[in-house]
């Protein structure tokens, strides 16, 4: 019998056994349970003893077993407050004192983005498709989703039903699918090497699945494989054809939500440049006041990004150039010639790029992530070069996951 502190990082129970932290999946902050004979580090929910009021029941019959979600046992208040506390614990790590704001949800009508596996295995057609189980290797099926937007998790029969046809000749198989304006587009990934090729009446029958499950583009491993309509999602008043593993926030009121927070962090600047920019999520709506110029290594999104803004009118200039900036970030002459910065790196964050504003005299900077660690450590480079951090908003796009997203301000002293 454990009593549970706190929750973990993944959204797991925290509690202490012989003087050793022991990580209780299942268990929530408050509760008393009974545990399994811990194994490195982890033990096993046997019995909750005496339960947090901010349990509840699971939305999910597959919750117990899934690996997808963390947290649908606590109540909403309960991990909002945990999510919020691992900002304030990240920055706090790095040796920054910063007041964290209530965080906002942005759930939205759903997930708009999916990652499902295609397994060989005894479900129907062969194959098991679904999601990793919790603290396994072993995956399950799943048939439903409700983290989904409704007309995502209304096409899994028809991602299932593809993977089955393409699995020949392959043991496993991962699936990114995206709702957008004009229709599901997916991404198959994990073929052999090698590559993989279809013949003939194999393309036609994938386009007969595609277009009975409401598909509109099917890739390969990024390339080409049919496209039946161009998929479209709205950056402000741009209409952008998402290119083959283009990045998109995982929710659409996420990315209203960071867009709004972004272009108020930069208020007033004529001139800003947007960096790990994708296909111009922030880069069309900073357009709608400010000379933008526009910057990510990817070749497809930058290509997506001026075909879009050739179609668009009403707006401020848009430069587009690829440049990795990881290891070529913008100097702190280049920045210069700025009035404000947005960036929006991946998780691993963005020190290069951080180290060169640290060196710049640019007046504003909006500060996108979606982890917080990363953040807080570029963060402290700003601040030691000179800036202060004056807004760190929190924002919960993955209802139920261990994701928690930000956008933060820093102005220059």
């Amino acid at each position: 019998m454990v009593e549970i502190s706190d929750l973990g990082a993944e959204g797991d129970g925290v509690a202490e056994l012989d003087g050793a932290r022991v990580f209780v999946p299942g268990a929530l902050a408050g509760e008393q349970v009974a545990i399994a004979a811990p194994i490195e580090g982890r033990a096993a929910l046997q019995a909750v003893l005496r339960p947090s009021p901010m349990r509840r029941a699971p939305i999910c019959p597959l919750f117990a077993d899934c690996g997808s979600c963390a947290v649908q046992h606590a109540e909403d208040v309960a991990i909002a407050a945990w999510k919020t506390d691992l900002v304030r614990i990240a920055l706090r790590r790095a040796g920054i004192e910063a007041a964290v704001e209530p965080i906002r949800a942005a759930w939205g009508a759903g997930r708009r983005r999916l990652a499902i596996h295609a397994r060989r295995g005894s479900g129907p057609n062969g194959i098991v498709f679904g999601f990793a189980a919790r603290a396994s290797h072993r995956f399950i099926e799943v048939g439903a989703c409700p983290v989904l937007t409704p007309t995502l998790e209304a096409k899994l029969p028809a991602l299932r039903a593809i993977a089955a046809f393409l699995m020949r000749g392959q043991d496993a198989l991962t699936l990114h699918a995206t709702d957008t304006e004009t229709g599901i587009e997916v991404d198959l990934r994990g073929f052999k090497k090698g590559g993989f090729r279809l013949a003939a009446d194999e393309l036609t029958h994938l386009s007969g699945l595609a277009r009975a499950g409401g598909l509109v583009r099917v890739t390969i491993d990024g390339g080409l494989a049919l496209q039946i309509a161009a998929p479209i999602v709205r950056f402000g008043r741009a209409a952008v054809e998402l290119p083959p593993r283009g990045f998109l926030q995982a929710t659409k009121a996420a990315e209203d939500l960071l867009g709004d927070l972004a272009m108020e962090a930069v208020a007033g600047a004529k001139s800003v440049a947007d960096l790990f920019c994708g296909a111009g999520a922030f880069s069309f709506r900073l357009a709608e006041r400010a000379k933008v110029l526009a910057v990510d290594s990817a070749p497809e999104a930058i290509a997506a990004l001026e075909q879009a803004a050739r179609h668009v009118s009403g707006l401020k200039p848009i430069t587009a150039i690829r440049r990795d900036l990881f290891r070529s970030p913008l100097s702190a002459k280049e920045l210069g010639a700025f009035d404000a910065v947005v960036f929006d790196p991946p998780r691993a964050g963005a020190e290069a790029q951080a180290r060169q504003l640290a060196s710049a005299r640019v007046a504003q900077i909006a500060a996108i992530s979606c982890a917080p660690t990363s953040f807080a450590r570029d963060a402290k480079i700003l601040i030691d070069g000179g800036y202060r951090l004056t807004k760190v908003a929190p924002i919960d796009q993955f209802r139920f996951a261990a994701h928690v997203e930000l956008a933060a301000r820093f102005e220059r002293k």
